[in-house]
């Protein structure tokens, strides 16, 4: 329980876990992150052990739990807009989860804002994203949900040429 670098046995050390946040308490578990809160390979079958047993802690206990877990890599041919098929590990990891919200970027700068987005969610329909960035003091500002750039089509091409055509005032052809 005190050692800061101990690293839950699953499904051996899922009681631990539980007594710990029964002794607190506590209303939310948080584990962050979650390929770092096992011992056991997170591309794996094995992961089920690992989610059972926090399924099984959760409903005990009535409460929370909130999984932070990274994506992999973004690939040339990947979607800007995150899917579950991003989430680093086995597809165990997002089908025992009851909902999995995102934190990404559009693009790689620090500064860009965070978009905010619930990817899977099994209790109805989606909220709509949002977007935040931190200030140089810490605090959050919140605001639209950033989108993805879109590529300029033909189509995008055309609108913009019939559109600077039919502008009122004299026409100019060369």
């Amino acid at each position: 329980g005190n050692d800061p670098f101990w690293i839950p046995n699953f499904p051996k050390d899922a009681k631990v876990i539980e007594d710990l946040a029964k002794q607190h308490g506590c209303g939310a578990i948080l584990i962050d992150s979650l390929s770092g809160g096992h011992a056991l390979d997170e591309n794996g079958s094995e992961m089920r052990k690992v989610l059972q047993s926090y399924l099984g802690i959760v409903s005990r206990l009535k409460c929370v739990m909130i999984l932070v877990h990274h994506i992999n890599k973004k690939r040339e041919f990947d979607s800007v807009k995150l899917t579950l098929d991003r989430v680093r590990g086995s597809s165990t990891i997002t089908q025992f989860c009851r909902s999995v919200t995102a934190l990404y970027r559009m693009d790689e700068d620090i500064k860009s804002p965070t978009r905010v987005e619930v990817i899977k969610t099994n209790f109805g329909k989606a909220p709509e994203p949002f977007g935040f960035t931190i200030d140089d003091e810490g605090l959050l500002d919140f605001a639209k949900a950033p989108e993805a750039p879109r590529a300029e089509t033909a189509v995008d091409r055309a609108v913009e040429f019939l559109r600077a055509a039919l502008r009122p005032g004299p026409m100019v052809w060369s």
